[in-house]
C-alpha cells in the first residue's frame, strides 16, 4: 500500500476533530494504515502551532505529565519544559477522553514521519513525546 502511496502521491492525511470543554479544534493526522508523504509532514507542521495554542487555553489550570518508559510511566512537568519539548517538534495530534467527573488531554509531540513515530520504530530520526492534561489531583489513565 505504501508503495502505491508514494507512487500515485496519495496522501496520508485524514482530517482528525477534537471536541474539549465546548471548544473544537480540527487538525491533520495520519492515518493508521498509510504514511505521510513529506507534503503531508508539511502540512502537520504548519498547523503546529494552532495546535498548541488549543493546547495551552484547554490546559492552563490543569497538572501536565510527561508519558516515560514508552508510556508505561508519567512524571509531572511544568507548561515551561512543554516549551522546550515543543521547540524540537515538527508536528503534533490531540486525543482526549472526557466524561462529566473526568477530562484527560493526550499532546503527541513528534518528529520525522508520523507511522514510525508512534512506536519508536525508528527512533531517533523519528520519535514522539507524549504529554497528558488532567485535571488537579487526578493521575493519568489514557
Amino acid at each position: 500500500m505504501h508503495h502505491y502511496q508514494r507512487q500515485h502521491q496519495v496522501s496520508g492525511l485524514v482530517w482528525r476533530q477534537v471536541a474539549i470543554q465546548g471548544q473544537q479544534l480540527s487538525f491533520p493526522a495520519v492515518h493508521h494504515h498509510l504514511m505521510a508523504l513529506p507534503e503531508d509532514v508539511e502540512r502537520m507542521r504548519q498547523v503546529l502551532p494552532e495546535i498548541l495554542d488549543f493546547w495551552s487555553r484547554l490546559t492552563e489550570a490543569m497538572e501536565l505529565y510527561l508519558a516515560v518508559n514508552r508510556g508505561k510511566d508519567f512524571v509531572p512537568i511544568a507548561p515551561e519544559e512543554l516549551g522546550a519539548i515543543a521547540q524540537r517538534t515538527e508536528w503534533a495530534t490531540l486525543q482526549a477522553w472526557q466524561r462529566h467527573d473526568f477530562l484527560e488531554i493526550l499532546l503527541q509531540l513528534g518528529w520525522g514521519q508520523p507511522a514510525e513515530a508512534e512506536h519508536w520504530r525508528a527512533w531517533p530520526t523519528s520519535g514522539s513525546e507524549y504529554v497528558h492534561a488532567v485535571r488537579p489531583g487526578f493521575k493519568p489513565v489514557c
